[in-house]
């Protein structure tokens, strides 16, 4: 866990800030007064970022709570974040709670995803948003996106990659319900976006 944390701090810190981006382009809406989570926090770079805007309170889910001890030494205790050690199939929070939900690189350690799923839509309010995908985010410039490519060549093999059928997902949400739409960028990684 030590050495995930040297990485985002070291190298991939750069794309923070662009998938915020991302998920403003793609939720296309204010931010102003919703009510977020982030499933997967880790040690709170997505949160770092997610504090500068104007939401109304954050929660950050983990399944590892030495994850979530570094999240909550990042964010310094904000009283709109309220950091939670929980798995993705059980969200401890009431249902249609929540107005968005995003998530960066945790669904390919999902073990079910069609309970994950279930979950997910039950806290989402009745026009809730979720941003799930992998990768370095697609309004990431170029330069950046090469950059970390090129410090991950000599220190992750392309077999220990994770990976999920995008069409399998696709097709899980939909018998759920709601409207998805995949967003992909050849290097970048996709996006998975769901309306309910």
């Amino acid at each position: 866990m030590k050495d995930y944390e040297n990485i985002a701090n070291n190298i991939i810190k750069k794309i923070y800030p662009y998938l915020i981006t991302d998920l403003k382009n793609y939720y296309n809406q204010s931010l102003d007064n919703k009510i977020i989570v982030e499933l997967g926090t880790g040690p709170g770079h997505i949160l770092e970022e997610l504090l500068k805007e104007k939401f109304k309170y954050i929660y950050g889910i983990d399944i590892s709570l030495e994850m979530l001890l570094r999240a909550k030494i990042r964010n310094n205790n904000n009283k709109r974040l309220q950091l939670i050690n929980a798995n993705v199939e059980n969200i401890p929070l009431k249902e249609k709670s929540v107005d968005l939900i995003i998530s960066r690189g945790s669904i390919f350690f999902w073990e079910n995803l069609d309970k994950a799923f279930r979950e997910i839509y039950r806290v989402l309010k009745e026009d809730g948003f979720l941003l799930i995908g992998g990768g370095y985010g697609i309004s990431t410039p170029d330069n950046i996106v090469e950059e970390i490519i090129n410090n991950f060549k000599n220190s992750i093999s392309k077999n220990v990659k994770p990976k999920i059928d995008i069409d399998k997902t696709i097709e899980i949400m939909g018998k759920i319900g709601g409207k998805t739409e995949v967003i992909a960028k050849p290097k970048h990684g996709f996006w998975i976006t769901w309306k309910k």
